[in-house]
C-alpha cells in the first residue's frame, strides 16, 4: 500500500509498478499470517530512475501473553521494547513474532495492582511461546493499638470492607488495599469500654497505625441522707428517713392542737 492510495499486491517475489518522481511511503503485509516483514513500513523516492525496494519476509509464531488477578475493567501495557511492539489491553491476547529473544515490560493502569513480573524476556524459536503475567493487589499494614484493658482481654475490631478480627494483646492488624474504611470496636469485658465506638480512616500507598484507648466504667450510687430536725430546742429528733418538709409540718399542727386541747 502506498501513501498515496494505490495498492498492489503479488503472488510471486517481485510486484513492479510505475510511479512518477516524488517520495512515497509504503505498507507492507501477508496474506499468509504465518509470515511477517521483517519491517511494516518505509519510504522511497523516485527520481528520474527505476528505484528497487527489499522487502524480507520471516517465519512468525504467535505470542499468547496469559494475564490473571486484574478486574475485567482494568487494563494494561505489555511493551516488546526490543521489537517496537506495544499493546494496551485487558485480559489475554496474542500477536506475532519472528525467532529471536525478546524483552518486555507489564505496567498496569491502576497503581493498586503491581505485575509479577514487570519486566522480563522470552525467546522465539521455531514454536508458539506463552507468558504469563500475574496481577497482584497491592495492600497496605494497618495496625490498630489498643491502651487502657486489663492484661488478656480479647477486644475486636470491625472493618466497613467486612473484615472482622479479635486478639488478647494490645495488637490487630489488617492487610488492605488503598481506600476509606469505617471501623468499630467492642470487648468482652463490660466494665470497660472504648472512649469511642467507631471511626474512620483513609489508606493512601502506606501503612498506617490507629491507637485505641479504653477506660474503666465506674459506677455511681444513690444514698439518702440521714437527718435530724428539731423544734423548741430538741423537741424530738427524727429518725433516719425520707419525711418531707411537708411531713414535718403536719406533725407539728397535730402536736400544736394535742397541746391546746390537754390545756
Amino acid at each position: 500500500n502506498l501513501s498515496n492510495g494505490q495498492s498492489f499486491s503479488s503472488t510471486n517475489n517481485t510486484v513492479i509498478f510505475n510511479e512518477p518522481n516524488g517520495s512515497y511511503g509504503y505498507g507492507i503485509a501477508s496474506s499468509n499470517k504465518n509470515y511477517a516483514p521483517s519491517s511494516y513500513s518505509g519510504t522511497f523516492t523516485v527520481n528520474n530512475a527505476n528505484v528497487s525496494v527489499a522487502v524480507t519476509f520471516n517465519r512468525v509464531y504467535v505470542i499468547s501473553v496469559n494475564e490473571n488477578g486484574l478486574p475485567s475493567t482494568i487494563t494494561y501495557y505489555f511493551n516488546v521494547t526490543n521489537a517496537k511492539y506495544s499493546a494496551h489491553v485487558a485480559g489475554n491476547f496474542t500477536f506475532t513474532l519472528p525467532n529471536g529473544t525478546y524483552n518486555f515490560t507489564v505496567v498496569s493502569t491502576n497503581k493498586d495492582y503491581a505485575p509479577s513480573p514487570s519486566s522480563g524476556s522470552f525467546k522465539v524459536n521455531g514454536t508458539n511461546v506463552n507468558v504469563a503475567i500475574t496481577f497482584k493487589l497491592i495492600t497496605y499494614k494497618v495496625t490498630f493499638i489498643e491502651n487502657g484493658l486489663p492484661s488478656g482481654t480479647k477486644w475486636y475490631t470491625n472493618l466497613s470492607n467486612g473484615e472482622l478480627a479479635s486478639s488478647n494483646e494490645s495488637l490487630i492488624s489488617f492487610n488492605i488495599p488503598n481506600g476509606t474504611y469505617n471501623y468499630t470496636i467492642f470487648n468482652t469485658n463490660n466494665n470497660y469500654k472504648p472512649i469511642s465506638l467507631n471511626g474512620i480512616f483513609t489508606v493512601n500507598g502506606k501503612n498506617l497505625t490507629i491507637n485505641l484507648t479504653f477506660t474503666k466504667i465506674t459506677n455511681t450510687t444513690s444514698s439518702t441522707t440521714t437527718g435530724s430536725s428539731t423544734t423548741g430546742g430538741g423537741f424530738f429528733n427524727l429518725p433516719n428517713s425520707s419525711i418531707s418538709i411537708s411531713d414535718i409540718t403536719i406533725i407539728f399542727i397535730v402536736i400544736v392542737i394535742v397541746l391546746l386541747l390537754l390545756a
